[in-house]
């Protein structure tokens, strides 16, 4: 499972995936419509993937190879992050698979070990610096600055997205509570990144007891909605939660005007706008 932490040994495990369902990285990259048979093999493999996560237990895979299968075949396999709220939960009751997810959550860690393409001109340590000091101080708009420095260079690995989502089908009581402990704007980041479906991750940030969560799941609900869209009730829900305490909503306010302008905080947030200005 150490495996899918790292992108380039990532990297060649699903190449060997594509390399045997090559017509899958098709449909996802091209659109091209599967034939009757690479269906049939396709129905197969979501058969097999949600045969072996309600019946997996740690005793009968000791390695979690099975498991790391099922992780590479289900990214491979999503299109949109849609797959694993499309699938039926026949794994739900599997309280082996809900506490395995749960312990490889417990265990990410953002580390910043080589140089980032930072647009401010200091050096990757500095920037480090910078953001834990941010961090410890809860100063969200130089959490915002520093985050912004960063670029898409954070995100989440195979691991953390395949076991959030899928954990947010089997145990979501558990997957709450990992997030409710999240102290690191980084960490929270890629958080919101792996379980990537808007609905799921603005409902936890609503009910975590994490404000680096419920930031970042603001900051990238936000950044989603760079063009207008409608706000919808989990958005207002978080904005409504973060407006609580004063101090804390002035600077998030001062975060997302600087960033969308005020008529895009206004398209941002319809419902709650006239309730906690």
């Amino acid at each position: 499972m150490e495996l899918l932490t790292n992108w380039d040994r990532c990297q060649t495990l699903c190449s060997a995936f594509s390399d045997e369902y090559s017509f899958i990285h098709l449909a996802r990259a091209a659109g091209a419509r599967p034939s009757v048979a690479d269906m049939q093999k396709w129905s197969a493999l979501l058969r097999w993937m949600l045969e072996e996560l309600t019946g997996w237990n740690p005793a009968g895979d000791p390695h979690q190879r099975t498991l790391a299968a099922v992780f590479v075949a289900g990214t491979m396999s999503d299109i949109d992050h849609e797959l694993w709220n499309l699938l039926p939960s026949t794994f739900a009751a599997n309280r082996h698979l809900a506490g395995t997810l749960r312990s490889a959550l417990e265990s990410c860690r953002v580390v910043i070990d080589a140089p980032i393409n930072i647009w401010a001109p200091i050096s990757t340590k500095a920037a480090v610096d910078r953001f834990a000091a941010a961090n410890a101080a809860k100063d969200w708009k130089e959490i915002n600055d520093c985050l912004d420095s960063f670029g898409d260079y954070i995100s989440a690995s195979l691991l953390q997205a395949q076991a959030a989502r899928i954990l947010s089908r089997c145990g979501n009581n558990d997957l709450l509570d990992v997030i409710s402990r999240i102290d690191d704007a980084l960490l929270a980041v890629t958080f919101v990144d792996a379980i990537a479906d808007e609905d799921t991750y603005l409902a936890l940030a609503v009910s975590c007891a994490s404000p680096h969560f419920e930031y970042a799941a603001l900051r990238h609900a936000a950044t989603r909605r760079g063009h207008p869209q409608p706000a919808g009730p989990g958005l207002d829900e978080l904005l409504i939660k973060m407006s609580a305490d004063p101090n804390r909503w002035r600077d998030l306010m001062d975060v997302i005007a600087i960033r969308f302008g005020i008529h895009g905080f206004k398209k941002l947030s319809g419902g709650p706008w006239r309730t906690i200005r």
